[in-house]
């Protein structure tokens, strides 16, 4: 299994079609479009709505999901006025070996 942070930015090579919609809102229904019928893909948006430079959280769980599925997110977020400016993997924090009350 393979976590990584998507971070986006606006693109001025392209024109947004849907100009009206938040950024965050346009790269989640690209993120939606790139893994529509592929299955071992999951995501969630980690930063507000609003933000106009959205990251969302991907869960691979398989490695050779990421080409494939970076190769569709490129070409669903061209109408959308946005692009991918980096990709980052999640780091795994260490178990403190402490209990945590519940």
């Amino acid at each position: 299994m393979l976590g990584l942070v998507f971070a986006f930015e606006d693109d001025p090579e392209h024109e947004p079609v849907l100009a009206d919609q938040l950024p965050a809102r346009r790269v989640r229904d690209a993120i939606s479009q790139a893994v529509k019928g592929v299955h071992g893909i999951s995501f969630e948006e980690i930063t507000f709505s609003a933000d106009p430079m959205p990251k969302f959280a991907l869960i691979f769980n398989d490695l050779g999901l990421v080409d494939s599925f970076t190769a569709r997110l490129t070409l669903a977020l061209l109408p959308t006025g946005i692009k991918l400016s980096s990709v980052r993997a999640i780091k795994r924090k260490e178990a403190s070996g402490e209990d945590v009350a519940a």
